[in-house]
């Protein structure tokens, strides 16, 4: 007991290890020995990489100075180091086009404030290993906050700027996965691939930006070679701009909230192909006449959407709005197909309001394996519903709405369709409608 009460008496005396300050100038002030500003170290990377905690749940501090940091190898940052820049535009960590910027492996290495540009990188692994990221390979421990990444080039196919870990309120731009030399895309990940971006700005990277991410309340654009968003989850971010042979905006992905607009495919699905979106607004996407294809689904193709909002969405062909999709309480109004239904191909549609379009086609093309029931079909050139047995309980008379300027499609209280949908259509998912009230109360 004598000996453990001294041990602890000892620990309480000197208190917890507190954590370092160190200081890198670009070439060196001082003493050199990066104990102050003064004193800074002229060698960020091998600063960095030899500044390990002196105890469990220490957190170094690296402050670098403004000036550009050219890395010879890449940086190994020891682990529970905090890595600062005193202004992320000043602060700038290259790879000089020849090799990675950093690579951090070690646990709970953090960047703040600094910029990472010209990372080069020719590995390739699908695993996470030392062949991906040119900008940086981090743990799922790590975290970039107030960065920015800025031309980082993967020849070797994944991740231009990151790989792993977690980024926040950080610009990705202008990186590029190479899959296609010939034409400098076509990778996986050229923003990102396997990490998670909150309320970052992800924009003109080249080959497939976002790649097995996941991204909250972000604003993704003008991103080319391919889906700006391919396998991943979003939540709440802005994806406008973008440009791919199929989903411009996303593909194989789940949406929840997110606002699609101005996207562009050859194909199929202006907005997304393959996708499950929640909740989403999807405006002025369109399909193009590049090459022969099928040409349909402005906003959608080949995806599921609940209670979403389709408007103003173009294809030359078939389903200005939606094609070969499931739809489930969505509005889809006023998308434009010249010769072919608005809605085409369509599997099930349950509790929707299709409204405004002007083609004289038939409205809906749809197919007899599939349910439709439960829709609202008003102000239409045609309300017509062609190629299906499965119609059930659908309203073609003047629903009523309640003519609110910001919510035009909503019921009013005398409108005869409240109340009047069969809920044995209406999938348990379904329970709350666009305007997020419970559906089987009506109002």
């Amino acid at each position: 007991m004598g000996r453990l009460a001294a041990i602890l008496a000892a620990f309480f005396i000197a208190g917890p290890v507190a954590a370092t300050n160190y200081y890198a100038v670009v070439g060196g002030a001082g003493t050199m020995d990066g104990s102050s500003w003064e004193n800074g170290h002229p060698d960020v990377q091998a600063l960095a990489q030899s500044l390990f905690p002196t105890a469990v749940n220490v957190t170094n501090q690296l402050w670098v100075g403004a000036g550009t940091w050219i890395m010879t190898n890449r940086m190994l940052p020891a682990s529970n180091l905090w890595i600062r820049g005193t202004n992320r535009d000043a602060t700038i960590l290259s790879g000089n086009f020849t090799t990675r910027v950093v690579l951090a492996l070690a646990a709970n290495v953090r960047l703040d404030s600094v910029t990472i540009a010209n990372g080069f990188h020719a590995g390739y692994s699908a695993a996470r290993t030392t062949n991906n990221g040119a900008g940086v390979l981090a743990s799922p421990s790590f975290v970039a906050t107030n960065c920015v990444f800025i031309s980082n080039v993967a020849s070797g196919y994944i991740a231009g700027a990151i790989y792993g870990g977690r980024v926040f309120n950080s610009t990705l731009v202008s990186n590029r996965s190479i899959y296609v030399p010939a034409v400098s895309y076509g990778g996986q990940g050229a923003a990102a691939y396997g990490a998670e971006l909150v309320g970052c700005v992800v924009a003109y990277n080249a080959g497939l930006a976002m790649y097995f991410s996941t991204s909250r309340n972000c604003v993704v654009y003008s991103n080319t070679g391919g889906s700006q968003l391919n396998l991943c989850t979003d939540f709440g971010s802005m994806i406008f701009g973008g440009y791919a042979d199929e989903g411009g905006g996303a593909a194989n992905s789940t949406l929840k909230g997110t606002t699609l607009s101005n996207n562009y495919a050859n194909n199929r699905g202006g907005g997304i192909v393959g996708s499950t979106a929640s909740n989403c607004v999807f405006v002025g996407n369109r399909i193009g006449v590049a090459w022969g294809g099928t040409f349909s689904g402005g906003a959608a193709s080949r995806s599921t959407l609940y209670n979403c909002r389709v408007f103003g969405n173009t294809a030359p062909v078939n389903g200005g709005g939606v094609s070969e999709c499931d739809v489930f309480g969505c509005i889809i109004e006023s998308t434009t197909a010249p010769t072919y239904p608005a809605a085409a191909s369509l599997k099930k549609t349950i509790n929707c309001t299709i409204v405004g379009h002007t083609n004289a086609a038939p409205l809906v093309q749809y197919t007899n394996a599939y349910v439709f029931a439960n829709n609202v079909l008003w102000n239409n050139a045609s309300n017509g519903v062609y190629n299906t047995t499965n119609a059930f309980n659908n309203w073609t008379n003047d629903p009523v709405f309640l003519g609110d300027p910001l919510y035009p499609w909503k019921l009013a209280a005398g409108s005869p369709c409240v109340d009047a949908g069969d809920d044995a259509y209406v999938p348990s998912r379904l329970s709350l409608d666009f305007y997020g009230r419970t559906r089987s109360q009506g109002l």
